[in-house]
């Protein structure tokens, strides 16, 4: 890893790293954007209409980093696309922390089968916050090219046909703020199993269980933080048409008589779906983190409900919390009361 200083207020970093994939592949690779959230930890998603296919000059698409809760867009513009050079520029960056920053990839084919690729990131800082970033940058970008990318090609990641992505995605992320990210990484990296015995990879689903420590934190936020949580879900959604967000929660919540609105990657949703399963009761999932207003409808759950966690489970209804609170669907079965609920809405 090199960084040097041009000007003042300018910084480049260098990063390389050799691919066992032919140059040809790799320059596919890099030059599709719905690839880069696979070896950039830092990168959660990219939106456009080109995501799915290597960019061409002119072509632009915009990459969320940071949290789930936060995130930070960069709108990038392909400014070269050739077999062995890649150049991504953004004159406008981060507003009032970075701009003019550019992504360039310089791949040399070693061979018929393997490449060196060298990707150089730089920017201008407009603010402290972009100098104090360096350390992470140089983190982020050698965990990138070092261990993900090469991790990447290896399981055969970087294909050139990936499944197309919906025209529009909810702002939510598929995880955990928090710890979502940090046991992404650790799966990638080993140092957890990439998947549990029944193939899951996202959250542990021990974190699930009722005295574990996530729950307890998921409980204490709920009752010390919940108007927090609430602003953030706000925040998260932006601006949006209430009152049609509002008839189409109303449509969801009648469509069956239990109705669950769920994160793909929650264990908490998984055990829920899990315990309606092994019950036989029919019931309607809403993912909210594959829906196109799934940000507005958390936002509008939390205003209706009181919460803004998921799993959020309805029956004939009326909210009856999430997995272990609210009053919550297993304290509401251990009482004896779920059953009750569910064959007055005829769901077994």
């Amino acid at each position: 890893m090199l960084y040097s200083w041009p000007a003042a207020s300018a910084l480049r970093l260098t990063t390389t790293t050799t691919l066992k994939v032919p140059a040809v592949d790799a320059r596919n690779a890099l030059a599709t954007p719905s690839n880069w959230p696979k070896f950039v930890l830092s990168s959660s998603s990219v939106e456009g209409e080109n995501v799915d296919t290597p960019l061409r000059p002119g072509q632009s698409v915009s990459e969320v980093f940071g949290l789930p809760l936060m995130p930070l867009y960069v709108k990038w513009e392909c400014k070269q696309s050739s077999a062995s050079k890649l150049d991504f520029f953004s004159p406008d960056g981060l507003a009032g922390v970075a701009s003019d920053c550019r992504m360039e990839f310089d791949i040399v084919a070693d061979g018929d089968d393997a490449c060196t690729v060298e990707m150089g990131m730089s920017y201008s800082a407009d603010s402290p916050l972009a100098l104090a970033a360096v350390p992470l940058l140089v983190a982020d970008n050698t965990l990138a090219l070092k261990v993900l990318l090469p991790l990447a090609a290896q399981r055969g990641e970087l294909a050139m046909n990936p499944p197309p992505a919906p025209a529009a995605v909810s702002k939510l992320g598929t995880m955990d703020p928090i710890a979502g990210p940090l046991v992404q990484a650790a799966r990638r990296l080993g140092l957890m199993e990439a998947q549990e015995a029944d193939g899951w990879d996202g959250e542990p689903s021990a974190w699930a269980e009722a005295d574990s420590l996530p729950q307890r934190l998921s409980a204490f936020s709920q009752a010390r933080l919940g108007g927090f949580k609430q602003a953030l879900a706000n925040l998260v959604a932006g601006s949006f048409d209430v009152e049609a967000v509002d008839a189409r929660l109303d449509e969801q919540i009648s469509a069956a008589g239990v109705v669950m609105f769920s994160f793909t990657s929650c264990p908490f949703c998984k055990k829920a779906k899990e315990e309606l399963q092994a019950k036989g009761v029919s019931y309607k999932v809403l993912e909210l983190d594959e829906d196109r207003d799934g940000a507005a409808l958390r936002a509008r759950l939390g205003a209706r409900s009181g919460r803004t966690s998921v799993p959020s489970i309805w029956v004939g209804g009326e909210c009856i919390g999430g997995l272990n609170d609210g009053p919550g669907l297993l304290p509401l079965d251990a009482a004896g009361q779920l059953e009750p609920k569910l064959r007055a809405v005829d769901a077994v």
